[in-house]
Order: C-alpha cells, then structure tokens, then sequence
C-alpha cells in the first residue's frame, strides 16, 4: 500500500512512504528554525551539566623514607665530616719535657777500669754487675771486658768495665789503662792488710801517669761480709778515702750489696771532675759548694 497511513501507538496516525521522509526533515528543520542559538545554547549547558566531573587530586604526603637515588644519577654525596677534636696545647716547658721523655738521648760511652792486688774480687764484682751472677771460681786471666747501659741523674751512660789482672809482671799493661781510661774503681780485701798497704802506691802512680788530668775514682772495700776474718776496719778505709777526696764504698758481691752503687758513683765522679767543654754541655752533678769529699757512702 503506497502513500498510506500507519496507526500510531497514541491513536494518531503517522505518515509513511516517501513523505514522511520529508516530514522528518521539516521537523527538524522547524526544530531548528524555532529554536536558533537560544536552543543551541541550552543544549550545551545541558551537556555540560550532565558531563561527570572528577573530584581534585589531593596532593601525595611523599614517600616516609628518603628517595634512593637512581644509578643513573650518579652515587650519593658523602656525608658531612665530623669536625676535628682540638688538640690541648701544653705550656712549653711542659711540652718540652713531655718531648724530651719521647725522644732517646744517646748514650755516654765510659771507661772504667778495675785495679788491686790479686784476689781482691774485681772479677766478681764486675761480673755480678754486668751479668747478675757471682763467680763461684775465678780463673786469672790478662784482662776481662764487661759492658752495660745504666742510667744516672736521669741520663743513660754506657760502661765498658775493664777487669785487669793484678799480677806485677803486667805493669806495662795496667800503665796503659792508667793514661787511657775515664775512670777508676781501687779495690782492697777487709780481711788482707797487704791489699790495703797496695792501693797508695798505686794511687801516687796513677797520678804520676796521668798528670795534669783529673782522677775520677771510687775506693771500694770488698768481702765486707766475713766480719770475723776483718783486718782492716771501716774507719781506716774512710779516712783513706777522705784523703784522696774521693767515695768510698765496702761491698759484698756474693749478695749484691752495694754493687750498683759503686758504678754509679763512679759515672757521679767522672762527670763531676769532667774537663770544662765538656762540663758546659753536661748537668751540674752537685749544688754549688758540695765538694768532693761530702760525696760518702758508708
């Protein structure tokens, strides 16, 4: 059926066939010449109200951790240094003499030279105190060399101990240790007058050998131990040594007794009658007005 009529839902009736195409057009057509911009408008707004909209980002709090940096950034910048710890500055003469305990002073080299009659003890007594043994036996021989650092007022002295025979025969010998030594330890025996008799002699010759120079010596009374077989007494030692203005010691070298005070009485003395130059440069062993003979152990 051309041209017809088809009944509409709401009882009207709806054109169809070609004029309804054309019906169509002219609907939308006045739809358009009706409403204009005025329509257009509302239609935007419409759309524009109906567009979802989304709520604001709200800003991300940030990572709790430090951000690692990325390798390809390069390695992170080191961390601060501390600051250095300030070192206490000492006063300088303390100062100076914490220096002075850090660096080693070199050592004074002397030679000290062992003289009495045979079987006096020279060699036990140089042998307890190098060694720190007694000889229960002492074979005699020519001569004997010890050596040992010790330490007097402070300062480190170094000693060579020359043990000479007493035998007459080697007077040249003993001449020879006379001129060329630094200092001097006599010995004589408590329990032998005749040891005692020798060590005038042998101090007049030592002055003979030496001349101008000084005689730093110590006279030592050995065997002080065996009281019941003594024949020459205490006091006559002392006044012996008081006349040669000079210490004097009476030692027992089987128990050490007095050992190491007879060396280091010798190092006092030969730094106290020392040459001038070389006094300049050394400690004042003494105060002023403290003469030799003042200088005893009993």
């Amino acid at each position: 059926m051309e041209g017809g009529c088809v009944p509409s839902r709401d009882g009207g009736r709806k054109a169809s066939g070609p004029g309804s195409v054309g019906s169509k057009s002219g609907l939308r057509g006045e739809g358009r010449g009706r409403g204009g911009p005025q329509a257009r408008g509302a239609d935007q707004g419409l759309a524009q109200t109906q567009t979802p909209t989304r709520p604001p980002a709200r800003p991300h709090p940030g990572p709790p951790f430090p951000r690692v940096p990325s390798p390809a950034l390069g390695p992170s910048p080191p961390p601060p240094r501390p600051a250095p710890r300030a070192i206490p500055r000492l006063p300088p003469p303390r100062r100076a003499r914490a220096m002075a305990g850090l660096v080693p002073r070199p050592a004074k080299g002397y030679r000290v030279v062992l003289l009495g009659s045979a079987a006096v003890g020279k060699t036990a007594l140089a042998t307890q105190f190098a060694c720190g043994r007694f000889p229960e036996r002492c074979e005699p021989a020519v001569e004997e060399l010890f050596s040992k650092l010790i330490e007097v007022n402070a300062a480190p002295a170094l000693l060579e101990i020359v043990d000479t025979v007493g035998a007459e025969h080697l007077v040249t010998l003993r001449d020879l240790y006379i001129r060329n030594s630094d200092g001097f330890v006599v010995l004589y025996s408590v329990r032998s007058e005749a040891s005692f008799a020798a060590v005038r002699p042998l101090r007049e010759r030592m002055g003979r050998l030496r001349g101008a120079r000084a005689v730093p010596l110590v006279l030592v009374g050995t065997q002080a131990d065996l009281d019941a077989e003594r024949q020459v007494p205490t006091a006559r030692g002392r006044a012996l040594a008081r006349e040669w203005r000079c210490p004097f010691l009476e030692v027992t070298a089987k128990s050490k007794r007095m050992v190491d005070q007879v060396f280091t009485q010798v190092v006092r003395e030969m730094e106290a009658l020392a040459p001038p130059e070389a006094e300049a440069r050394a400690a004042p062993a003494s105060a002023p007005g403290t003469g030799p003979s003042e200088r005893f152990i009993g």
